[in-house]
């Protein structure tokens, strides 16, 4: 092990370590108990066994994982192309605006 040792782990197996050599500490299991343990835990069901994914479930995670992959292309996309300037768009301006002249007699309006 590349960790460095728990005081607390290390005092556990020692305590293990001297209980396995003292053969006072318990008395020996008879065999039949070790068997019939040993046949309850073979007959068991494992606890990695897993109940196959439903149909439907299978379909969410495959639409899932396509949202994933169209997210990541969208957003990969926008943040890749080139953004525009906000002052880029030459609209209208004072040079492009052209307003007529109409000459006003003094005592008349401007206005047709």
């Amino acid at each position: 092990m590349d960790e460095p040792e728990n005081p607390a782990t290390d005092r556990v197996r020692r305590e293990l370590a001297r209980l396995a050599r003292d053969e006072s500490s318990a008395e020996e299991v008879p065999p039949d108990v070790s068997a019939r343990i040993g046949a309850a835990l073979r007959h068991a069901p494992a606890h990695t066994a897993r109940v196959p994914l439903s149909r439907a479930r299978v379909m969410a995670l495959v639409v899932g994982l396509i949202a994933v992959v169209a997210a990541a292309v969208i957003g990969t996309a926008v943040l890749a192309r080139k953004p525009q300037s906000p002052f880029s768009d030459h609209g209208p301006t004072a040079e492009h605006i052209t307003v007529s002249r109409t000459s006003a007699t003094p005592g008349q309006s401007a206005r047709p």
